[in-house]
Parts: structure tokens; sequence; C-alpha cells
């Protein structure tokens, strides 16, 4: 290949052959392509595809996902790799065992997320943490064996240490999720300091009893948001370490007031309460089942909202108690009612849940006739409910080659399109990507006539400066024709 080709590459595919425990250093090789964006490296099953992407000379591994035998993301020697990285996933690697060495600089890293990781038991060490001074957002999520986000080191409590501190100093965002075991975020003495933070989330990290324990700066952080659902669910007192002492105090309170609710109305005491365990939420079932088969309609929207919120922990869905509990039909119910727009939002937040779960589950809301009502949904006059319409039916797809292709005879692919104007918002335009590339990806491939008409659409999405609609629309979905 000519060397100007080489330079003007966009996309790069690489396979490998055997099963890998680090993700070797390519910066050699990938010197020569100065405009490569996207690099999708696989193994040779389904548990191992792996996606980076370069910016300018350096290599920037974007996303490795559902690599469940990577150890290593990269050797000791290779960490200067980093040095240029903007952007870190890493999701479902359950036998990673570090992030990155310990001499690993992320000097430029902007955004950093963390899921589904069940070998992590920590995730930066202080002096990677302490180069992360453009860090704008960091979430971490779903991994089990996490104490706590920053190490603390040997050297922590030593006087001198104490002289120094970590300072995010451009990190706004800042979301812990389902951490069952996270007892702080540092346990060191040093000094923390987060001059931007504006929004912290911590949802479900039920051992979590302190922030940090040496000082803790946060100039412009009013509250703590305790629902990854509900922002009006949040929690402030004092400062950050109070919070967060305070929000765990407050489980034993709530489950009491709990206790001493009429059985009728248990449910709505729900919402306030984010932290509680999946069997406590699994008690108020009954009641919440009620209220979606009462008559009045703000018992149904209530306990519909609470089957959300059941619902929207990702690591544990009760997806099974639900359907066992007869609401589905209710909830598809729920879906035509045009003249309660709220109970069909909510409705379709349920059922989208539901077909996030395995083939049987999806097969659960299929068989209810969900989908051609959802198709229908996508040209709601609520901006909601087409983009839950679309998300709805992107998790239908991805399950198998034979959804996908139900989705598409339901003559899907058409209206989903209309979602991709040019008034659309940027979240709307995501979520449509996501479903597009549901409905074109597969194995085997959709028909080619069933999804012709989404080729215009494609090549307009790969000219969108959205890193995450790039990342659904190319090279994956437009490679796939």
């Amino acid at each position: 290949m000519q060397k100007d080709l080489l330079c003007k590459l966009k996309c790069l595919d690489v396979v490998f052959v055997d099963e890998l425990t680090t993700i070797l250093s390519l910066d050699d090789f990938l010197q020569r392509f100065h405009t490569l964006k996207v690099l999708q490296i696989e193994g040779n099953n389904d548990c191992l595809p792996k996606e980076k992407a370069e910016n300018g000379m350096e290599v920037i591994i974007r996303k490795a996902f559902k690599c469940y035998d990577l150890k290593y993301i990269l050797r000791q020697e290779s960490s200067s790799i980093m040095n240029n990285l903007v952007i870190l996933h890493v999701t479902k690697c359950h036998r990673l065992i570090n992030l990155v060495p310990s001499s690993t600089s992320f000097q430029n890293l902007k955004t950093l997320k963390i899921s589904y990781c069940d070998g992590l038991k920590n995730v930066l060490t202080f002096s990677i943490a302490k180069t992360l001074v453009r860090l704008r957002e960091m979430k971490i999520e779903s991994c089990v064996m996490i104490t706590e986000i920053v190490l603390a080191d040997d050297d922590d409590d030593h006087d001198a240490a104490k002289d120094e501190d970590i300072a995010f100093s451009e990190l706004k965002e800042l979301k812990l999720l389902n951490l069952k075991s996270l007892r702080s975020f540092y346990s060191g003495s040093r000094a923390l300091n987060f001059p931007s933070l504006e929004r912290l989330l911590v949802d479900d990290c039920t051992n979590m009893k302190i922030f940090s324990r040496g000082e803790l700066s946060t100039p412009v952080l009013h509250k703590v948001q305790l629902n990854m659902w509900d922002e009006a669910c949040w929690a402030w007192k004092e400062g950050l370490n109070t919070t967060i002492e305070q929000v765990n105090l407050n489980e034993e309170s709530f489950l009491k007031k709990r206790r001493e609710a009429p059985p009728s109305q248990q449910f709505l005491s729900f919402a306030p309460a984010p932290n509680l365990n999946l069997q406590t939420r699994l008690e108020i079932l009954p009641a919440m089942v009620a209220g979606v088969w009462s008559d009045d309609n703000n018992l149904q929207l209530e306990a519909t909202t609470q089957f959300r919120k059941l619902l929207s922990n990702e690591r544990s869905l009760p997806i099974e108690e639900v359907i066992k509990s007869g609401v589905v039909p209710r909830f598809v119910e729920f879906l035509m009612r045009e003249d309660y727009p709220q109970i069909q939002y909510e409705a379709a937040w349920v059922l989208t849940n539901i077909a996030y779960g395995t083939s049987e589950d999806t097969k659960v809301v299929i068989d209810h006739g969900a989908v051609p009502i959802f198709v229908k949904l996508l040209a709601s006059p609520r901006d909601n409910i087409r983009e839950k319409a679309a998300s709805a039916l992107g998790n239908v797809a991805i399950d198998s080659p034979r959804f996908r292709n139900l989705v598409l005879s339901e003559e899907a692919l058409i209206p989903l399109l209309t979602l991709l104007n040019n008034h659309a918002n940027l979240s709307m335009k995501r979520r449509a990507t996501r479903t597009l590339s549901n409905l074109c990806n597969g194995n085997p491939r959709p028909i080619f006539e069933q999804v012709r008409p989404a080729l215009p659409a494609l090549a307009q999405l790969v000219h969108s400066n959205d890193e995450q609609v790039l990342t659904d629309a190319f090279p994956g979905t437009l490679l796939s024709f």
C-alpha cells in the first residue's frame, strides 16, 4: 500500500486468531497512520472485541469491550502510549487485574469510564491520579471488587505525604454506580481537590461510609445525586463527607417508615431510598403490582415509575421476578395510552429494560405485541417517547438476527430514519444511530434490500462531530455494507 494512502487511512480492522492477555503495543506500526481515528481489534470469539482509536500520531485505546480474558491493557514498557490518550472506556473485562501500569501518565485524558470489571479492586494509583489534570468526566460502575477508586500507597501516612495533594482540576462530573464493595473514593490522608466538580452521582454504593479521610475541597458542589434516573433525589449536609455518612444512616430511617406505612401505600415511599438492597425492593413488589392494576391513574403512574426504578440497576435487574408478577401485558396496554403520555413513557422504559435481558425476556416483550406499538411510537409527538421507542427496538434487534429481522419486518427502519433529521437533538441522534446500527449488523447480516434506505443517513452520520454517533455509525455499521 502506498504511503500517501496509508496517511489517509481512517479505519483499520485487525483480527487476532489467538486470545490475548495483553493488548500489545502497536505504536511503532500505527505511527504511519497519521489520520487513523478508529482501530477495531477482535479476538477469535465473541468475548474478545477490542476497539482502539488514534489521536494524531499516538494511539488511543478508546474502548475494550467484553474482553473476558484480558488481564492487562498494556505492558509496563508500553505505558508511554497513554500520554496522548483522550478517552478510555473499559467494560466487561472480568479478569483485568490492573487498569494500567503505575508508571502511566494520563496527562491528556478527558473521559474515563470503567464498568463490569469484576477483578479490579481499585482504579488508579496515587501517582497516576496526579497526572489527571485534564480529566472532565469519570464513571465507575458495577465492579464488584472495587473498594476504593484511588489506591492509597505505602507512603500515604507519612508526614511528608500529607503535604502532597491530588487535584482533579477540570473534573466536572463523577459517577459511582452499583459498587457494592466500595468503602471510599480514597482512603489515604492526602488532600483531594475538586475545584470544578459540579455533579456527583453516588447510586447503590451501600458500603461507602466516607468519601475521603484527608482534607477535601469541593467548592462548587452543593448536592450529591442519589439516583441515576432521578435528579430530584439528592442529599447535602454540611459537606461531602458528612453527606455520604448521612445517606447511609438514612436507610434505616426509611425502612422504619416503610414498615409503618399502610400496605397499599408502601410502594409510594420507595423513591427516596435509592440505596436499598434488591431484597428490600422486592418486598414492595406486591404493592407495586396492585398499583399497576389499579383503576386510579395516579397509582398506575406511581407504580409504573417504581417498576422502572426497580429495573434501572444495571447489574442486578430482577427481570424474572417482574415478568412472573404478570404486569407485562399491563405495561403494553399503557403504551397505547395516548391520552396519558407520562405513563406511556414510564411503561416504554420498563419494557425497554425487560427487553435488555435474556432472549427469553425479550421474547416476552415480543409475544405481548409490544414491537408494532413501539414502531408506531417512533412517530409520537413527544421527543422522550420517540427516543424511548427507538431504545426498545434497539434492545430487541440486538438480541439475535431473528429478532432483528422481526423489527425490520414491522417496517421500523423508515420511521427510525426520520429521527435523524437536522432538527433532532443530540440525545435523539445518539439513540437512533445506536438502534440503526443494531438493525444493520449481526451474523448473518440482514438482507441488503431491507436496509438499503439507511445508506444516505449513514453517509451523513460519518460527518458528525459527536464521538458517540461516529462510534455507532462508523466503522462497524457502514462497513457491514
